[in-house]
């Protein structure tokens, strides 16, 4: 299981990288992804053209009235498609042309053994991943234990999965002047916050001068410290999944 993880950290930062170069505009269960800001409302009034009399009411617009919710504006209801073992093995096949134009003998091997683990996780009912999104394929995540389970569980009476931002991992991943990918954890011993206030601090005391220096030194990207450096995680999950 460790394996896989690591192997899907890395293959999901990679697709991160890509896409950002690009400029192009992921005991108990639990919920990867191959992550931003609770956008406050914004109040816009109308003024007429003329000295007619100015409204009385002011008009209150939601930049996110687009997003379903949950309970809270911490919660998101996603309209989720997921793969099944026939339609994952189908999709490695695919994915082995891609493997052998982009990665070297001992990359290739790896990634095909951790494929292969997953839809074994999966005929198991142990593992399930989306392989779509409110109908983007682009975005995705998986959602395992090491018992057997319903994903059922996991979504409201209208069938929605319930996509709850906190806990929040606080993740940064780079490749070092050796070629080694280095990964570094904030926020609690599991890289952890709990909270947009607790994402704030641990943003502004410890992950903007750890990616501030990454920078300099080259490690980093600007899109990717941008990636790394936003605002609320809320943001990132709605540009994400809807």
């Amino acid at each position: 299981m460790k394996k896989i993880a690591l192997y899907s950290l890395i293959l999901a930062f990679i697709l991160v990288f890509s896409a950002c170069s690009e400029d192009i505009q992921e005991e108990e269960t639990t919920t990867t992804i191959s992550t931003t800001t609770t956008a406050e409302l914004e109040f816009v009034s109308i003024i007429p053209e003329n000295d007619e009399e100015l409204p009385a009411e002011i008009i209150e617009y939601d930049p996110y009235d687009f997003v379903r919710f949950g309970e809270t504006r911490d919660i998101l209801l996603l309209e989720v498609e997921w793969y099944t073992p026939e339609s994952y093995a189908e999709s490695i096949e695919e994915w082995k042309t891609w493997g052998l134009s982009n990665m070297n003998p001992d990359e290739y091997e790896g990634f095909l053994e951790s494929e292969e683990e997953r839809l074994e996780l999966m005929k198991e009912n142990k593992l399930y991943m989306t392989q779509s999104v409110n109908g983007k394929t682009a975005a995705g995540f998986s959602n395992s234990n090491d018992e057997p389970f319903d994903i059922s569980e996991n979504l409201d009476e209208d069938g929605y999965y319930i996509w709850t931002i906190y806990p929040y991992r606080m993740t940064v991943v780079y490749e070092d002047e050796n070629g080694e990918w280095q990964i570094r954890q904030f926020g609690d011993e599991e890289g952890y916050v709990y909270n947009l206030e607790e994402y704030k601090t641990v943003l502004e005391n410890e992950i903007i001068p750890y990616c501030g220096e990454l920078l300099e030194q080259g490690f980093l990207s600007q899109s990717m410290y941008d990636y790394y450096t936003i605002a609320d995680p809320l943001e990132h999950f709605v540009d994400m999944f809807f």
